[in-house]
């Protein structure tokens, strides 16, 4: 889980200015709400990606979709976004949950791939 500890840690690794600059970030950037949204929206996405008209390959897609996962990969990417300051709803949001729908999608290629 990601927390205060953690970032202490971290913050001790980095020079006073950096340090300063990570403490003020606001808080509720790191909120769960910014998770949960932000996790559903690219399973959303993730899922409309796979969409195709070849039925047996739109299928396919969704049971390896479905079968779950951590989605670690896109939880640092949103963890990284709130701790830099991001909103939900801004366009670097939107940017961020294309990319991390298709980090998302790479890793799991990869893993059926293997």
């Amino acid at each position: 889980m990601f927390d205060l500890t953690s970032i202490d840690r971290m913050l001790t690794m980095m020079t006073p200015s950096q340090s300063v600059a990570i403490r003020e970030i606001e808080a509720p950037a790191l909120t769960r709400d910014l998770i949960e949204t932000g996790m559903r929206d690219i399973e959303n996405l993730m899922h409309t990606i796979v969409d195709s008209d070849v039925h047996v390959l739109r299928d396919a897609s969704r049971h390896i979709l479905d079968a779950g996962g951590k989605r670690v990969r896109p939880r640092l990417a949103l963890l990284a976004f709130g701790a830099l300051g991001g909103k939900l709803g801004s366009p670097a949001y939107h940017d961020l949950v294309r990319a991390a729908a298709a980090l998302e999608l790479v890793h799991t290629a990869s893993v059926v791939h293997d």
